[in-house]
């Protein structure tokens, strides 16, 4: 037996709620492997090593080989049978949980074609590539008596959280509404562990339309007078909504660009604070007596319930739809209770590219929506306030909202 083995089966035989759970996983499957995942194995593995003390585990996950079909799993008295998100059984009582699936459920999408022709082995390792975050892809089995799992092993030993598989994190964070920022380093802090936060600037979509900016600040930041004007004519009611209805005056500017907004909302009394990917327009920003930070606003690493409001003016239509949610719920987690966000996007159904004729390397990624698309994901986390659909002559449509934080 290897130390963690031995760590995991002293754990297991110490927990009264432990041999409970494994007592109803057996009288509601059809025989072979049983394997104890998630946050019991990694958790008490963090404890015996490290010394971390964990909270006491109530919940318990369990992939099974043969499992009863769902309408023959029969709930222990005081138990309540439901089902997951998935369809596959979940047994409650009180503060207690006990998940468990079938080894099928539990592989990736992409290896569902080849399923029957998988062996238990080659599924579990197919789990372990599915899993979000690296120091969950570890299993300990109980037939056998072995932790299995490289991939988590490592994580443990080297003390990190990090993303495992991209789309399974956007999926877990999406369902919970938390951005990916705040699950990471949720998790980091609940084990000691060292949070490793994805850079998606690296990302062609991003670091395309981030070098466009960089190379065009100056053309962006030279025109600030006709920019007043814009806002004047076109935003003067939401900037009033959005005034209107701050509690306080600190502001975040996101996709700041060369500081023309924040500056409007500095001579309105607001206390900007500007954030862009771009360092050339940050650069700008303070040569204009703003402060401002080179950050990519899908992982702002700021304090929660930190600022009064947020301005977001068409940033947000650079971010892939797949991660609107994440850069969304990480807005909502910065502002403080009843913080307001004012945001444009552009009117359209597809993610594309818009390439200017007049610029070299003039290329920039846009996600483009129709307002019923976008409010079904806003109001997953604000309360509209105020919506106008925007067209300035033959220009693209632009889609305003003030929101509110939801509680």
């Amino acid at each position: 037996m290897s130390k963690y083995d031995t760590m995991i089966e002293e754990a297991t035989n110490k927990s009264p709620q432990f041999r409970e759970a494994l007592e109803i996983i057996k009288n509601n499957i059809e025989g072979g492997k049983i394997l104890l995942v998630g946050g019991f194995v990694f958790r008490s593995l963090v404890e015996k090593i490290y010394g971390f003390k964990r909270e006491e585990d109530y919940d318990f996950d369990f992939i099974v080989e043969k499992i009863k079909p769902l309408e023959e799993i029969k709930a222990p008295e005081g138990w309540t049978l439901k089902k997951t998100q998935h369809g596959d059984p979940r047994l409650v009582k009180n503060n207690k949980q006990i998940d468990f699936w079938p080894i099928d459920h539990s592989t990736l999408f992409s290896d569902l074609e080849r399923l029957s022709s998988l062996s238990f082995l080659e599924k579990l390792e197919s789990y372990f590539k599915r899993v979000p975050l690296t120091i969950q892809a570890m299993a300990y089995d109980l037939d056998s008596k072995k932790v299995v799992g490289k991939r988590g092993l490592i994580a443990l030993k080297n003390k990190v959280i990090e993303l495992n598989n991209y789309d399974e994190c956007i999926n877990f964070c999406k369902s919970r509404k938390i951005s990916i920022y705040k699950f990471l380093l949720t998790k980091s802090k609940s084990l000691n562990f060292k949070p490793i936060f994805p850079d998606f600037s690296r990302e062609e979509k991003v670091s395309e339309t981030k070098e466009f900016y960089e190379l065009y600040s100056q053309d962006y930041g030279s025109n600030n007078r006709d920019y007043h004007y814009f806002i004047e004519d076109n935003l003067k009611l939401e900037l009033e909504i959005f005034i209107k209805n701050l509690t306080g005056k600190k502001i975040m500017d996101l996709g700041c660009g060369p500081g023309r907004d924040a500056l409007i909302l500095k001579n309105k009394g607001l206390i900007p604070v500007c954030f862009d990917i771009s360092s050339n327009m940050v650069k700008i920003c303070k040569e204009k007596g703003l402060e401002a930070y080179q950050k990519n606003i899908e992982m702002l690493d700021l304090e929660e319930n930190s600022f009064d409001g947020a301005w977001a003016y068409t940033s947000l239509v650079h971010i892939p739809k797949k991660r609107i949610d994440n850069s969304l719920a990480r807005i909502k987690e910065i502002l403080k209770k009843e913080g307001v966000l004012f945001l444009g996007m552009l009117e359209g159904e597809s993610e594309e590219y818009h390439i200017s004729k007049s610029k070299e390397n003039g290329r920039r990624f846009y996600a483009l929506y129709k307002d019923e698309e976008f409010q079904r994901i806003l109001t997953k986390y604000f309360t509209i306030l105020s919506f106008k659909r925007l067209k300035i002559k033959n220009e693209q449509i632009y889609l305003n909202y003030v929101c509110k934080k939801k509680d």
